[in-house]
């Protein structure tokens, strides 16, 4: 036999070693492709789980700083109303009523911002279960209600000492309170057969 000339089962075991490198590669490629798009994806969730964690931080902080300065400022309208020297009694009672009305205000801002605050910032929402879901929700709709129902009411008192036939305008936003709180009865029944049938994610651990 001679040099340089190769035999066909050394050539066959050369493309095989050959063609095992290239698979290899092409496995260590698609590995390290995956990794890198795994890490890409978990560092772009992990910055926008960041970024809107700082949001809600933010605005719940926002919301609490705006519902003291309604509370201080509904305070000084009604001690500056019930104070007052130079005015009769009815303006006195204007006074003190939109004070009442901030207060209300920031009543339902100060509602909104601890809502938000226990569920985007304390509870984990992937671990809530149906019932948590529900509850939220009940509560958030009876904050609205609340808070519509006593703005009425406190437009009652102010029309029926102005105007009798604006008293149509609280009237009607009070309706609006009761259909709210009535479209909130419909959902709890409604979801009430989920509970019935078990929640569909897990309770979070104790």
């Amino acid at each position: 036999m001679r040099r340089g000339i190769s035999m066909p089962g050394e050539q066959w075991v050369g493309e095989s070693v050959l063609a095992s490198a290239a698979m290899g590669w092409r496995t260590i490629r698609c590995i390290a492709c995956r990794k890198y798009r795994f890490a890409r994806t978990r560092t772009m969730k992990k910055l926008y789980e960041t970024a809107a964690f700082a949001y809600f931080l933010i605005a719940t902080v926002s919301l609490l700083i705006s519902a003291f300065v309604l509370m201080g400022y509904a305070l000084w309208e009604i001690a500056g109303g019930i104070l007052a020297t130079d005015l009769n009694s009815v303006n006195r009672v204007r006074s003190a009523l939109d004070g009442v009305g901030l207060m209300i205000i920031g009543f339902a801002v100060v509602e909104a911002g601890t809502f938000i605050a226990e569920e985007e910032l304390i509870r984990k929402r992937e671990l809530r279960s149906t019932r948590e879901s529900r509850r939220s929700i009940t509560k958030f709709i009876t904050i609205i209600v609340i808070a519509a129902s006593l703005e009425a009411l406190v437009m009652v008192f102010k029309t029926g000492r102005e105007a009798i036939p604006a008293v149509i305008y609280p009237a009607a936003l009070f309706a609006s309170a009761m259909l709210a709180l009535v479209a909130l009865g419909a959902y709890q029944w409604l979801s009430s057969s989920v509970e019935r049938g078990g929640d569909d994610f897990p309770q979070p651990p104790a």
